[in-house]
C-alpha cells in the first residue's frame, strides 16, 4: 500500500515538472519569436505611417508627393536622405534626392531641402542633372527653387554653373536670373541669365554674354 501511494506520488511529481518543462520550453519560444518579430512590426509600422503617403499621385500626374497626410505631431516634419522617383505627364522618369527634406507645417505644399539634386531622363535616354545647396519644392506645381552653388549637367558633356535657378518638372523647363558659365564641346560662355525648354535640348542666354569658341578640331 505504501508503494504504491509513493509510486503515485512520484508520478504526479514526473507529470508536474513535464508540465513545467513543456511551459518553460513554449515560453521561451515565445521570447524568441517576439525578439524576432517586434522590430518587424515596428518597421512596417513606420514603413505605413512615413513611406507610404510618400508613394500617393499627387493631383498634377505627378508619382512624386512629399510627406503628405503625415499624422506626426512635430512643429516640422523631416525626413533625412530624402529620395523621391516621379513620373511625369508624358510618361517620363525623374527623381529628387536630399540630404534632408523639410516640410512647412503651415504651408504642406512647401518642402524645404538640403543639398537636392534633380535627375531628368529624356525619352532618348539621355539626361539631365541638376544640384544645389539649397532648394524648395512645391508639390502642387511641380516646381523647384534652387539656391547657391547650382549645378547643371547634360550627359552630351555641357556643363552650367550659376547661383539660383528654377525648374519647372512637369514642363520640362528652367530659368535663372543670375551670373552664368557654361562650357562644352562648343568653348565656354558666360551670361546674365538663362532658360531652357524641351528637358534641356533648347538653351537660351541672357546679355549680356560672352562666347568662347574652342578650336575646331579634325577627325584622325
Amino acid at each position: 500500500m505504501l508503494n504504491s501511494l509513493i509510486e503515485a506520488i512520484n508520478k504526479k511529481n514526473i507529470e508536474s515538472q513535464d508540465r513545467i518543462n513543456k511551459d518553460v520550453k513554449t515560453y521561451t519560444q515565445f521570447v524568441l519569436v517576439m525578439k524576432f518579430l517586434l522590430p518587424l512590426i515596428t518597421f512596417f509600422i513606420l514603413l505605413v505611417v512615413i513611406i507610404y503617403p510618400l508613394l500617393n499621385n499627387s493631383n498634377d500626374g505627378s508619382s512624386v508627393n512629399f510627406l503628405e497626410n503625415t499624422n506626426l505631431d512635430s512643429d516640422k516634419l523631416s525626413l533625412v536622405n530624402a529620395r523621391y522617383f516621379g513620373v511625369d505627364k508624358n510618361g517620363q522618369q525623374f527623381s529628387i534626392t536630399a540630404s534632408k527634406a523639410t516640410e512647412k507645417k503651415e504651408d504642406k505644399n512647401s518642402i524645404i531641402l538640403n543639398t537636392p539634386q534633380a535627375d531628368i531622363i529624356l525619352e532618348d535616354g539621355n539626361w539631365l542633372m541638376v544640384g544645389a545647396n539649397y532648394g524648395e519644392y512645391l508639390r502642387s506645381q511641380s516646381v523647384l527653387n534652387l539656391e547657391g552653388n547650382v549645378s547643371l549637367f547634360q550627359d552630351q558633356g555641357y556643363e552650367m554653373h550659376t547661383e539660383n535657378a528654377t525648374l519647372y518638372i512637369e514642363k520640362g523647363s528652367g530659368k535663372g536670373d543670375r551670373a552664368v558659365n557654361a562650357q562644352g564641346s562648343f568653348g565656354l560662355l558666360t551670361a546674365e541669365g538663362f532658360k531652357f525648354k524641351n528637358k534641356g535640348d533648347v538653351f537660351f542666354f541672357n546679355g549680356p554674354a560672352k562666347l568662347t569658341l574652342s578650336p575646331f578640331r579634325k577627325k584622325k
